[in-house]
């Protein structure tokens, strides 16, 4: 388990944060049941709240060190996505441009920009792999302000 303070998210924060966003979001390769499944079997990540109905799926989990995680699958809003969610960082567009650099293996040419959007209207920064593109961004809406989202959209 990683333990480190939660006040501006440190390396350590910003390295768990990428490590489980690949041990868990990318490693299904675009199979969003395998990321559900695999934070329901982790022993980081507790207090699993899934909903299914239809072909609508929706899990939610609390991890440590305030980096938590979900998975949306069959919603009409949004595209089917799995998450790693990062809180309480004093800097959000920061620590998301860090968290980036850090999924491209420090590849600043990999990492591209993309202007804001709906809960992300301060934009982001994208990288385009074969079996989909990650998104990492400040949450622009909600309760706080200081929430990064490493969102993971398969091609499939």
């Amino acid at each position: 388990m990683h333990t480190v303070g939660a006040t501006q998210p440190s390396d350590a924060r910003q390295n768990a944060a990428a490590e489980y966003f690949r041990d868990i979001c990318l490693a299904g390769s675009g199979d969003l049941t395998a990321a559900l499944q695999a934070f329901d079997a982790s022993d980081d990540f507790g207090n699993p709240r899934i909903s299914k109905a239809g072909a609508l799926t929706y899990g939610s989990f609390t991890g440590p060190d305030q980096i938590n995680g979900s998975v949306k699958i069959g919603f009409d809003e949004i595209a089917d996505h799995c998450s790693i969610i990062v809180k309480n960082g004093d800097d959000p567009m920061r620590t998301a441009q860090a968290i980036a650099l850090l999924l491209a293996d420090g590849d600043d040419g990999a990492v591209g920009s993309q202007p804001g959007f709906g809960d992300y209207p301060q934009g982001g920064f994208v990288i385009e792999e074969q079996s989909g593109a990650i998104f990492v961004a400040p949450l622009g809406t909600g309760a706080s302000a200081d929430i990064v989202h490493i969102n993971y959209f398969p091609a499939n």
